[in-house]
């Protein structure tokens, strides 16, 4: 039975719902370094097993706020970097309770909604935004999160970090990289 899926470095333009239907036992799915614009709703709902979703290096603008259905019990690592997100979606990323690891680094990404990350509390711990071109981290942004150990937010057009903002992660803290 099929784990692990790769499918990186390829011209793959469009992902629809269905395409993974019958790899219900995929662990690791790896599209990364295609030709992808969009992450369409449903796409991965018959993947109820997946731990890994690898998206980055592709041209994604648009994520659907149902774009991970299905995936919410067992997803832990989701690499969207070397996109080009404006935006996080909250509503796509926030039904995924068990994720561990997110990496949105390299996109456009501006703003950071003050409920991006509410939801992950116990279970984030590796979250890179790193060159983007967020200006401002909101008071609440990183509020919720007790188990984050590595933070990074260098290069993007932040001109101070308020205390607050970093008060409630300091504890859990282990690596910060703003520089």
């Amino acid at each position: 039975m099929l784990k692990k899926l790769e499918m990186q470095e390829n011209k793959i333009k469009v992902i629809r719902e269905g395409d993974f239907e019958g790899m219900k036992n995929l662990d690791s799915l790896i599209l990364a370094h295609n030709q992808l614009s969009s992450v369409p709703a449903n796409v991965f709902r018959h993947l109820t097993l997946l731990s890994s979703l690898e998206l980055e290096g592709n041209n994604i603008a648009y994520v659907d706020k149902d774009a991970f259905a299905g995936l919410e019990e067992n997803l832990q690592y989701l690499r969207l970097g070397d996109n080009n997100l404006h935006q996080i979606s909250s509503d796509a990323l926030r039904p995924l309770h068990r994720l561990r690891h997110l990496d949105l680094r390299s996109n456009n990404i501006s703003a950071i909604p003050e409920d991006a990350f509410v939801g992950y509390g116990d279970s984030i711990t590796f979250l890179n935004l790193q060159k983007n071109d967020i200006k401002v981290l909101p008071a609440m942004a990183f509020e919720n999160l007790n188990s984050l150990e590595t933070l990074n937010i260098q290069n993007n057009k932040l001109t101070r970090i308020p205390e607050e903002v970093m008060e409630p992660i300091m504890d859990t803290l282990r690596v910060v990289d703003i520089m």
